[in-house]
């Protein structure tokens, strides 16, 4: 690597150094440089003694302070394109409750970069929103296009709320503007600029508030967390359980709270906590009330059932559910023998059926009497073979052209003729209701 002292610059690089060396921010090895160059070189030398290098390569102060404008305000767009865009896109999710804040952060922030046009970005937002949200819906479903006029005026609610929480931004923005600008120190009172500040700060506190009652805050999060924890402690010893973080749930204007076992995977449940309170406790219902153990036996049956079911034509696709039927519609002793034989964290086995409803669910074109019953019949055959004793069954079907809701048939009714003349019946008047409590309706949509 060459030393400074043999390095050698022609006239061109000289001539962009002077002006730094003669205003005297240039550094020590570029003195150098010029100071050899000039040495030698007569004409740099001549350049470098007179005032013609101060006029020749004088900096335009405006116009290089015009270029950062322009960068800020360009690198300033961009960020409001990607922040509205953020919040059109959480539009059609849960987050969309965080355009609370999201909004009137892109509004303050357009006020600070675009200055005097800041009106231009609730125009931007309305119109950015509006578009966005139309796309986004034909995105998730191309039959908006066969509802024009409703995918045309739903966006307008959304973006309308949105241009109305930018404007709450930019105003808070222009406030704090007069506030804190330097032409406003000096041209106007006091009492005005701390008019402006005092608005500002309420607008700020509308919006803080409003952001508490829909999403909560990370401080009261982690105080209920901290309750959860102490009240699970305290009730809880002798069980092992892990205590989640605190989310919050807007409906209820509380903290939601999950507490699952580390070794048992049918002890989970919620607690609300509010205000310093726990507000509710899901363990008896959830857990020593066995609804977690009847959900879990009745989702693992229901995947067996589905791939059984899968092997009957038109049933392919079904998405089938399994459920215990409701204990108040059970004989006592039959009730009884039900608590017995559910246990917690028990493997599931097909005796249960017997206490247990099941609902087929696919779409047919074809929703005859006949049709309908053929279905039933067929799965009932199949799943009695494999051992499935299920206390009554189910079909449901819906499509564009027809709605099909069966419920309730029991193996007798499939055995003795009923389904048929009760399908029969609800082709010709829609519905039809049997004394055994088998409800059909087939129904044109």
């Amino acid at each position: 690597m060459k030393k400074i002292e043999d390095v050698e610059i022609n006239c061109n690089v000289c001539l962009d150094l002077m002006p730094l060396v003669k205003d005297k921010v240039a550094s020590d090895d570029s003195e150098m440089l010029v100071a050899k160059h000039i040495e030698n070189c007569e004409s740099c030398k001549a350049l470098f003694s007179s005032e013609e290098i101060d006029r020749e390569y004088k900096v335009d102060d405006r116009k290089v302070i015009s270029n950062i404008k322009s960068k800020i305000i360009s690198i300033g767009l961009i960020i409001l394109i990607i922040g509205g865009l953020l919040g059109i896109y959480l539009s059609n999710s849960q987050g969309m409750l965080y355009n609370v804040l999201i909004m009137p952060c892109i509004g303050i922030a357009g006020c600070v970069l675009l200055r005097k046009k800041y009106y231009w970005v609730p125009v931007g937002i309305f119109t950015l929103s509006y578009l966005g949200i139309i796309i986004q819906s034909l995105l998730e479903d191309i039959e908006w296009l066969g509802r024009m006029p409703e995918l045309f005026i739903m966006p307008l609610f959304l973006s309308i709320i949105y241009t109305i929480l930018v404007g709450i931004g930019t105003a808070i923005g222009a406030l704090f503007g007069y506030v804190f600008g330097k032409e406003s120190k000096q041209t106007m009172p006091w009492i005005k600029r701390f008019i402006a500040g005092v608005l500002g700060i309420s607008l700020m506190g509308i919006v803080l508030w409003g952001a508490n009652d829909l999403l909560g805050n990370p401080i009261s999060a982690a105080f209920a967390t901290h309750k959860v924890e102490a009240y699970v402690a305290e009730k809880y010893p002798k069980l092992d359980l892990e205590v989640g973080k605190a989310r919050y749930n807007f409906k209820f204007n509380n903290y939601m709270v999950n507490v699952s076992s580390k070794t048992s995977i049918d002890t989970h449940f919620t607690i609300e906590y509010r205000k310093g309170t726990i507000q509710y406790d899901g363990y008896e219902s959830y857990v020593h009330g066995k609804f977690n153990t009847r959900d879990r036996l009745g989702e693992t049956c229901a995947k067996e059932v589905i791939s059984l079911l899968s092997r009957i034509p038109q049933l392919e696709d079904n998405t089938t559910m399994v459920d215990f039927v409701d204990p108040e519609r059970l004989e006592k002793s039959e009730r009884e023998s039900l608590e017995k034989s559910i246990v917690l964290d028990m493997s599931f086995n097909k005796e249960l059926t017997s206490n247990m409803f099941i609902s087929i669910r696919t779409e047919l074109t074809d929703t005859s009497a006949k049709n309908l019953e053929g279905i039933l019949k067929e799965s009932y055959a199949i799943l009695k073979e494999e051992g499935y004793e299920f206390k009554s069954y189910g079909l449901f079907s819906e499509t564009k052209e027809m709605l099909v809701m069966i419920d309730n048939v029991t193996p007798e009714d499939i055995a003795n003729g009923q389904l048929l003349m009760a399908l029969e019946e609800a082709e010709q008047n829609e519905n039809s209701e049997m004394p055994s409590g088998m409800s059909i309706v087939i129904r044109k949509r």
